[in-house]
């Protein structure tokens, strides 16, 4: 005698066409997976993009609000008055105050070489300060002649 169970499946696997869609409606079922799958990885992709950009928006808004709360001092107001508007106070007086350079510039002197700056220096016609602290480092290690030049002149001067 045959197993009654045996028999069953069988006549099942005998069905080839029960079989193939069987295997249809697996294959569907693990596409669909699939895709719902890579739909979920694309919008925890997105969200965490978004969250990034919340984050430096956040940081960007604070900014903008200090902004705004320094903008809206008493003391600010004033500069801005001063510097783009050109107001003052009763009583105040306006003082501008020149850079050395800009107004040996303004001044329409040409540029000297090295050679005839130093000897201005030397001969007291123009102030030490002309240099710029590089060229005095320079002077201090690689043309120790004309830094102490330089260093007597300015010396002499006070």
């Amino acid at each position: 005698m045959s197993n009654p169970r045996l028999s069953f499946f069988r006549r099942l696997f005998s069905f080839r066409s029960l079989l193939l869609i069987n295997v249809g409606v697996i294959g569907f079922l693990c596409l669909s997976l699939g895709r719902e799958f890579v739909r979920q990885m694309d919008i925890q992709y997105n969200l965490f993009k978004l969250q990034e950009e919340v984050a430096t928006l956040g940081q960007y808004h604070a900014e903008l609000e200090d902004l705004y709360t320094s903008i809206q001092t008493v003391s600010y107001m004033e500069r801005e008055a001063r510097l783009k508007l050109g107001m003052q106070k009763p009583g105040e007086q306006v003082v501008v105050v020149q850079d050395s350079l800009q107004a040996l510039a303004g001044e329409g002197e040409r540029e000297t070489g090295v050679e005839e700056t130093m000897a201005q220096i030397a001969a007291g016609t123009m102030v030490a300060d002309y240099y710029s602290n590089i060229k005095k480092w320079w002077f201090y290690f690689f043309d120790p002649y004309r830094f102490d030049t330089l260093k007597q002149t300015y010396d002499a001067m006070l």
